[in-house]
């Protein structure tokens, strides 16, 4: 990939090539056709198309497959996770946190700034299927950074 397509290691590992795959490539042979690049960007614009609605009709739809094909069985771990993403802009619904930090310097002076983070909290509940490295995401729910604590949803994602 590098005497080819990009000279630039640096773009590879943009794009989500691991050194493996620029060593070997992306050959169907060598992995089966599993490993491809993804760059970080692809993800937002897919979604950008998408309704939240249509987004989550599509989540349940195919939650259920795996429910119903009896895939989630005893002996699984149940996680629930809460991530804070943080965004740029402004977006309809996200909430903002504001952290004051302070600092001293070197003359031994006290500075005091706040620092304002604005976003979203992603919380979801996942099955980690025993024996494997499987994770699903069983529920989901989005918050406003900072306006809600994730317990506060946990029932509602359990049901």
């Amino acid at each position: 990939m590098q005497s080819g397509l990009f000279k630039d290691a640096g773009v590879l590992c943009m794009l989500g090539v691991t050194a493996v795959e620029m060593r070997e490539g992306l050959g169907v042979d060598r992995n089966g056709g599993e490993h491809t690049p993804c760059h970080v960007e692809s993800l937002r614009v897919h979604v950008q198309g998408i309704s939240p609605e249509a987004f989550y009709e599509s989540f349940q739809r195919n939650r259920r497959k795996v429910v119903d094909a009896g895939l989630v069985k005893g002996g699984g771990v149940w996680i629930m996770d809460a991530t804070d993403i943080e965004v740029d802009g402004e977006y309809a619904g996200m909430g903002v946190v504001r952290e004051v930090i302070e600092t001293v310097d070197k003359q031994g002076r006290h500075h005091t700034r706040v620092e304002e983070h604005k976003g979203f909290k992603w919380v979801t509940l996942c099955y980690l299927y025993p024996e494997s490295k499987w994770l699903c995401v069983m529920a989901y729910r989005v918050l406003p950074l900072g306006e809600q604590h994730e317990i506060t949803v946990s029932d509602e994602l359990i049901e």
